[in-house]
């Protein structure tokens, strides 16, 4: 028993084929220590068996892992403290600050594609807002999802399309 305590102190393993989702590779586990590979070896044969076949990484790469599993939990835990109340599922409705613009709405503005006020209306707005917009609407694509090939946060995302809808919103409503 307190070999194996010492081992669980002295070795981290982790299953690659957990930890990253449609890995592959012949290996399912990946071991790091300060021992070296021959220490580790040496002194814990028999416990690291049962991890065969195994990669080996260093100290170092092994605390990459970790501080990006840390901060992966930690941006989870902010993103899920800081989740937009009114956001909701893609297909049904989406909230503006409380305002509903259901699909219908949507369908119009879709409509309005080759309108000219609509053309107008889009370009009105600066060239990111106008990006965001595109990809919100014609793309289908979450203000999460937009977030993350920007790398912006999600409330700016939010924030930034409000506003142009709110503008071209606006503007078209001004035309009739």
């Amino acid at each position: 028993m307190l070999r194996k305590e010492e081992f669980k102190k002295e070795v981290t393993v982790i299953n690659l084929r957990f930890e990253y989702v449609g890995y592959e590779g012949e290996e399912q586990y990946a071991v790091w220590s300060e021992l070296t590979a021959e220490e580790m070896e040496q002194k814990y044969k028999d416990e690291l068996h049962t991890y065969r076949p195994y990669i080996y990484l260093t100290k170092e790469q092994g605390e990459v892992i970790k501080d990006s599993n840390r901060n992966d939990k930690k941006h989870n835990y902010r993103n899920s403290k800081s989740q937009d109340i009114y956001e909701c599922n893609e297909n049904d409705i989406r909230w503006t600050e409380g305002q509903c613009i259901s699909g219908d709405l949507l369908t119009d503005i879709l409509k309005k594609e080759d309108d000219d006020t609509f053309i107008k209306a889009m370009e009105t707005l600066n060239p990111i807002q106008r990006k965001r917009v595109k990809m919100y609407i014609f793309d289908g694509l979450s203000y999460t999802e937009i977030s993350r090939l920007e790398g912006a946060s999600v409330q700016a995302i939010r924030k930034s399309i409000i506003l142009a809808l709110k503008k071209i919103l606006k503007i078209l409503e001004n035309r009739v």
